[in-house]
């Protein structure tokens, strides 16, 4: 993948790299020291509010550990296609980023400290 000579060089797009790169490794961080190794199978992993009073899905540690791969996942798929369209739409670019800094944030403030609370 050819990487623009200017990418790099834009304030707005490493403003928004070190961002998404900061809450990809705070949303990792949260994650392992969430995971206790004697728990097992009691991590909710899935919740379901309208439904049954109790309805959710358990899981395990690999389960959650999946948390991690997803912010991983959104970090590199956003700064690959963000570097993919640099060079013809500076401003799309941007805009990517910016999106996957709102997924990261709604990954690491809402679900993960919702799922956390619920335990």
């Amino acid at each position: 993948m050819h990487i623009p000579k200017k990418y790099f060089q834009d304030r707005s797009i490493l403003l928004l790299l070190s961002m998404n790169t900061f809450l990809a490794l705070f949303n990792s961080v949260l994650v392992l020291l969430w995971l206790d190794s004697r728990r097992g199978e009691g991590y909710i992993v899935r919740y379901w509010s309208n439904r049954r009073l109790d309805d959710s899905s358990y899981g395990n540690a690999f389960e959650v550990l999946s948390f991690v791969a997803l912010a991983a996942f959104i970090l590199f798929f956003h700064a690959a296609l963000s570097i993919k369209i640099y060079a013809a739409r500076r401003h799309f670019a941007t805009a990517i980023l910016g999106f996957g800094l709102l997924l990261l944030v709604l990954m690491a403030m809402v679900i993960l400290n919702f799922l956390i609370n619920l335990q």
